[in-house]
């Protein structure tokens, strides 16, 4: 639709008298002005022609006989109206004959000039800005125009005549040009129906933005995107533009050009095919505000908007949310008061968003949100969610805080709220839901929620056919008297994955009621069932997949026989708790425990990399010493986990270590973290050392992970598939630097019958980045799914890995060439495959590196999804 051009002609002006009412005790004449295709009704009576005609006989000099006389008697009758009425229009005409090219500032405010006629308006624009122009740009402020006052401007402009035609300065065209060129904030709002008592439509006027030279922030609301000229000459410097009940396409704002130029494409990108233009982006804009309009589709105009970072498509037509992909920086979106009955994958579209809002539409399932990973702040009221499952599928969003659910028909569920939290697992207390905090009785209810689902999927797995755990017998191997006890597991299927060097486990043991009887001792009960790695005193060099059985008597240490059926597995030590058991170290962050009985052959290193499993396996063997003195078991506390046991009566706390029923339970000492600090603090180089003594170093977090290697190399034999091998490590994560440790386990500290010091030092660093260099993170499908792979930029920098000897921890190894052997990526890139075996710990990791990497290099951490 073509609009309608500026008229370069001077409209004809007329004026008419088209009928009198009463009002109270006077008579008010009904004045219909016509200046071109604009007509506008004024309402005088006879004093104020009288006033005009003093003001315009005092300045002007018109003959004071033009205007009627004043009657005394009779004023109101019909007959003396009627023709008062002509009189006062034949004045009037009289008047605009006498001055046709500058009307008068009386006769041109009695006539409403200022509000309706072009002359006027911009006259009386061009006086309000000669007095509080400066003022209005100095204070910032926005300032408010009118559609018809700046079609007035333009059309002012178009015209071949003087800027001020009144011959008063304070009216010039210039001063309103002047203030055009400097101001920085404008709001454009037009009207929905005609203006004032004109006919004017404000939507039909064409105007020009292009006066305007250094506008950061625009908003324009009920104006028609057909008639704004300008728009390019605003791409160089516009930082917000707001479009409200103006528009149907963003192509109409964001490329005007394309109305002329069908095959167009951004400044900048590649295209395969003929472009009749190449159209320049906009440059600065950051905020996009689309909301209130008819828009039904995301065009690719969004090409030419790479910087924007908060767009609000709200309250349109929208039903499927396309090209979003190419907005790189975006940050905040809001979508709500749509038509979207499914978002699909929407990851691929939204990138790394923090905070989205869906509210409004009519999304009944959340399948496309599952791998938003920055998202913080979700609203998806007012929709069709009915189903709690759906809530799995943000469950596990590892930064999500606040989600609001409300008006959806889940809602009258009842206990809506904790079985929503309960779907967040242990982040249930980050979460505000509908914008009220969580409490603690919610938090107690949702614990228990979590103990019923584990428990429902318990029965679940009991009652699928072949993964059945009936009955656990004991029985000792006649042919081999010196060989442990065999269990015979009925119906167990073991599920494992093995390369060439390692062996990970992935299985699941499932007890009917949580009882396990066992020959030796028809009362003894297994308290609990954990799957981990073990390492032996005696055998420190290699790490072996075991099931640990706690019974309220024995730790049962079970390996799979290699000798027996596929289906069992035999008890290779047994600790009995009452009788050999001495002590527990529980090592750094609960990420392992050494058992210690009498001797040597009774020392294991349990791996359980994973704090929660620890802390229920100790909880667990408190209790089971404690049914053996017939005592209480220690009271949970809100103190601090090394304090918690101060004030109990079952045990005593001596420098981190707890008596508990005759076992001591050793705890980690500050030494043992300063120690491990020194290690990582000393591995940085003279320079970097010398700048960073003035802060404290401290260690973010401390994991036991496997990193992923491929070896080419199986039993000897070249192959040309390489065999993925899962090394154990020890991650440390500081304030600035990632290291990758060798730990020994099992020797430190040193039980009390060692007579000589370890074969090897406890901590030998193989592996050290420093965060600033992490490239990105890949997530998703690798070698192992869980997985995730940390790609650094292979620069040059301080030497993380140089020469340390200290006196305490024996000689260190010469440190390997930077890198340390790490899986190479593309071309001056290294990459870190680490297995994090524990869901909280992986979270946790990416969340202290993504906090980390963002306040070195003051920008969002790039989280990739691959596969």
């Amino acid at each position: 639709m073509e609009s309608t051009p500026f008229p370069e002609e001077v409209p004809e002006r007329t004026v008419c008298v088209v009928g009198s009412e009463l009002v109270e005790n006077y008579t008010v004449y009904i004045i219909e002005v016509t200046d071109g295709e604009h007509k506008w009704t004024v309402k005088h009576r006879y004093s104020d022609f009288h006033d005009l005609h003093e003001k315009l006989t005092a300045e002007k000099k018109v003959d004071r006989r033009l205007l009627p006389p004043k009657k005394m008697l009779g004023k109101n009758s019909k007959s003396l109206v009627e023709k008062r009425q002509k009189e006062l229009e034949l004045y009037l005409q009289t008047l605009l004959q006498q001055f046709p090219q500058a009307t008068p500032t009386p006769l041109a405010c009695f006539l409403h000039f200022h509000f309706y006629e072009i002359n006027g308006i911009t006259a009386a624009l061009a006086e309000e800005l000669f007095h509080k122009g400066e003022q209005l740009l100095q204070a910032g402020e926005v300032f408010s125009l009118r559609p018809l006052q700046l079609y007035s401007v333009s059309q002012q402009l178009r015209l071949a005549k003087p800027t001020c035609c009144n011959g008063d300065a304070k009216t010039d065209l210039g001063h309103i040009l002047d203030f055009t060129c400097r101001l920085r904030y404008l709001k454009m709002c037009g009207t929905t129906g005609p203006v004032g008592t004109s006919n004017i439509q404000e939507s039909s006027l064409p105007f020009d933005l292009s006066v305007f030279k250094s506008l950061l922030q625009i908003e324009i609301s009920e104006c028609s995107s057909q008639q704004i000229r300008g728009l390019p000459s605003l791409r160089s410097s516009l930082a917000t533009l707001s479009i409200h009940r103006s528009t149907e396409t963003m192509m109409s704002i964001l490329v005007p050009e394309a109305s002329e130029f069908s095959q167009w494409e951004a400044e900048g990108a590649e295209s395969g095919c003929p472009v009749t233009a190449v159209i320049p982006v906009w440059r600065n804009l950051t905020t996009l505000d689309m909301s209130h309009n008819c828009i039904s589709t995301i065009d690719n105009s969004v090409k030419l908007i790479p910087k924007v970072e908060f767009l609000d498509l709200s309250y349109n037509q929208l039903s499927t949310v396309e090209n979003l992909q190419h907005l790189y920086n975006l940050v905040h979106v809001d979508l709500s008061y749509n038509s979207l009955k499914v978002l699909e994958a929407a990851h691929t579209r939204l990138g790394n968003i923090k905070t989205l809002s869906l509210a409004g539409n009519q999304l009944d399932q959340l399948t496309g949100l599952t791998k938003l990973y920055s998202l913080v702040n979700l609203d998806l009221s007012h929709n069709q969610l009915a189903q709690l499952e759906e809530i799995r599928n943000i469950g596990s969003l590892p930064c999500l805080e606040k989600l609001n659910l409300s008006s959806n028909p889940m809602c009258i569920i009842p206990d809506y709220r904790t079985k929503v939290l309960a779907q967040f697992g242990d982040r249930a207390a980050e979460v505000c839901l509908d914008g009220k905090v969580t409490t603690e009785k919610e938090l107690d209810t949702v614990e228990v929620l979590k103990a019923i689902q584990k428990a429902k999927e318990v029965k679940d797995r009991m009652s699928s056919g072949d993964k059945k755990v009936r009955w656990v017998t004991l029985s000792q191997t006649p042919e081999d008297s010196t060989r442990p006890a065999v269990i015979s597991i009925c119906g167990h299927i073991v599920q494992r994955a093995q390369s060439s060097s390692k062996m990970f486990f992935l299985f699941f043991w499932i007890l009917k009621f949580k009882h396990l009887f066992l020959v030796q001792s028809e009362a003894e009960e297994v308290r609990q069932v954990l799957w981990l790695s073990v390492v032996l005193y005696k055998s420190p060099e290699s790490e072996l997949t075991c099931c640990l059985l706690l019974s309220n008597d024995t730790i049962y240490f079970l390996l799979e026989d290699s000798f027996a059926s596929a289906h069992s597995l035999f008890v290779s030590l047994s600790i009995s708790t009452s009788l050999s058991l001495l002590s527990v170290n529980v090592g750094l962050f609960d990420q392992y425990f050494r058992v210690v009985g009498r001797s040597a052959d009774h020392i294991v290193c349990c791996l359980s990399r994973d704090s929660y499993g620890t802390g229920i396996f100790l909880q667990e063997l408190m209790s089971a010493l404690s049914l053996q003195q017939q005592l209480p078991a220690p009271e949970p506390s809100d103190q601090d986990f090394y304090s918690q046991f101060t004030n109990t009566n079952t045990g005593k706390m001596q420098n981190y270590e707890l008596v508990h029923s005759r076992v001591k339970f050793i705890y980690p000492s500050e030494e043992e973290m300063g120690d491990l600090t020194f290690i990582v603090a000393e591995r940085k180089t003279p320079v970097s050392a010398a700048s960073s003594s003035s802060r404290s170093f401290n260690v973010l977090l401390y994991l036991l992970v496997f990193q992923v290697r491929t070896s080419p190399v199986i039993f000897g034999v070249n192959v040309s598939a390489p065999s993925p091998v899962l090394q154990p490590r020890t991650l440390i994560l500081t304030s600035t630097d990632v290291f990758l440790l060798d730990e020994d386990y099992v020797s430190y500290p040193l039980p009390d019958f060692a007579k000589e010091p370890p074969s090897r030092e406890r901590y030998q660093l193989r592996e050290a980045r420093r965060i600033r260099d992490l490239d990105r993170v890949l997530l998703g499908y690798q070698t192992y799914p869980q997985a995730l792979t940390l790609v650094f930029d292979d620069l040059p920098g301080p030497d993380l890995l140089c020469h340390l000897t200290m006196d305490h921890f024996a000689a260190a190894e010469e440190a390997p060439l930077r890198g340390g052997g790490a899986s190479g990526g593309a071309e001056g890139e290294v990459q870190w495959c680490v297995f994090v075996p524990g869901a909280d710990s992986r979270e946790r990791l990416i969340s202290l590196l993504a906090r980390q990497w963002e306040a070195l290099c003051s920008r969002e951490l790039p989280v990739e999804l691959t596969g």
